[in-house]
């Protein structure tokens, strides 16, 4: 009996490495790669490039909204306007947005809106963007292209231009192009290393099941038509996570543009980071057809960090070989995966040094082996959670999933009635 669970757990942690591994071997090989598109051939700074609307969704004061508005009024691309969409009229972000926007570029169309209907069928998300996409489509001056982005990105001048580029090469079947995101945190608190750390090893699943990402993406109007997207929407809990699967059935694929990596700086709390963590796989449970292998990955994870210890403690006494074995088993695995985690960041950092200066922080080693043994110990437990959860909380407000994935909004409340504690989960 001890032999075979001897044998099933080392090729259990050996077949994990080695798919971890190839994962980011295959990602790294993805960044590397040199850009497809030649910016200057398209000549996206003249005034004939498409017209692009930059569509922002706003619920209370981000704390890089100041940044993040500099960085997109400031694009290099030269047909474009900004959307600035909230839920309520007296959002306090909203005198903060039109201070900051008064200092920056004043050449720049900027159009605000609110949303006209909270549905209770879909998120919050959802009703913004809806009410965005209804309101461009039937303007006299149509836009060819709509970006998507939120007020916690840092954006560099060439962000619009590397976004859009795919969509505009001839005979393309691109049907909506995404960035990547990165938590860089300026402080070194637990939930932010422990967010950002997570976002690291999911970086390499996300490109190789093509998952978007709704805060660096952007899609032709047509493309939004055509799909029936916005029926999508009013029935969803986000917009992102389906884009795939429903652009695979009109023969369009999600092209995500490898330099495009788009930094956040805001810090967290761990509860906070639970939270948004648990959205971020809810999501991929509702609207991708890979839930099953990431819970899968979660599941043996959790088995290959927990079981070496529990081999150890029970044969400390009995078989001090085997004790010793699992003990060292599982510290050459716990190593590994701070290796592979500094070897992602080393990747995302030089992509993104080339556009934005960041100032690094590194941990200390200590801090990194808490890091770890917490998101290790921690995550399979809450991809558990995720496959069972009935209720999501975002943003101040409380969301029901149906057995079917239905969504149901149990409560609309404005961000000015929302409590201190749940502004933390508005992003």
């Amino acid at each position: 009996m001890l032999n075979s669970f001897f044998w099933i757990l080392t090729g259990g942690m050996v077949a994990l490495a080695i798919a971890q591994l190839l994962f980011i071997v295959w990602y790294r090989r993805i960044l590397r790669q040199p850009d497809t598109v030649n910016l200057d051939s398209l000549d996206l700074n003249s005034t004939t490039a498409p017209d692009v609307a930059i569509v922002l969704c706003l619920r209370g004061p981000a704390p890089n909204l100041p940044d993040c508005l500099a960085g997109l009024m400031n694009q290099r691309y030269s047909n474009f306007s900004l959307h600035l969409v909230v839920d309520s009229d007296d959002d306090p972000v909203i005198p903060i947005a039109k201070s900051v926007l008064k200092t920056i570029d004043p050449s720049v169309s900027v159009h605000w809106r609110t949303v006209a209907d909270h549905s209770s069928n879909c998120s919050l998300k959802c009703s913004s963007l809806m009410t965005t996409v209804t309101s461009l489509q039937s303007d006299q001056s149509r836009p060819d292209i709509v970006a998507f982005v939120d007020a916690d990105a840092l954006v560099d001048s060439d962000w619009l231009s590397r976004l859009v580029a795919p969509l505009i090469v001839p005979a393309s079947n691109v049907g909506a192009t995404t960035g990547n995101r990165w938590f860089e945190p300026t402080e070194t608190n637990l939930g932010s290393r422990f967010r950002a750390a997570w976002n690291a090893a999911a970086l390499p699943q996300m490109q190789i099941y093509q998952v978007a990402w709704g805060r660096s993406l952007a899609m032709r109007l047509e493309t939004i038509q055509q799909c029936e997207l916005l029926n999508r929407w009013s029935t969803a809990f986000c917009e992102d996570t389906m884009l795939a699967d429903v652009l695979r059935t009109h023969g369009l694929r999600v092209r995500r543009v490898p330099e495009l990596i788009v930094v956040n700086q805001e810090s967290t709390t761990l509860k906070s980071a639970l939270d948004w963590i648990g959205r971020q796989l809810l999501t991929v449970r509702l609207y991708y057809r890979a839930w099953s292998l990431i819970l899968l990955h979660a599941l043996l994870g959790g088995f290959c960090f927990f079981a070496p210890l529990a081999l150890a403690v029970l044969t400390a006494t009995t078989n001090p070989p085997v004790a010793l074995w699992a003990t060292l088993a599982w510290g050459v695995q716990l190593c590994f995966n701070i290796g592979l985690l500094e070897f992602i960041r080393t990747l995302n950092l030089n992509a993104i040094k080339k556009s934005i200066a960041l100032p690094r922080k590194a941990l200390g080693i200590f801090s990194k082996v808490v890091v770890a043994i917490t998101l290790q110990a921690v995550y399979p437990f809450l991809a558990i959670r995720v496959a069972f959860r009935r209720l999501a909380h975002w943003g101040g407000i409380e969301y029901r999933i149906g057995t079917h994935g239905q969504i149901e909004m149990i409560d609309y409340v404005p961000y000015s009635q929302v409590s201190q504690t749940d502004q933390h989960s508005i992003q």
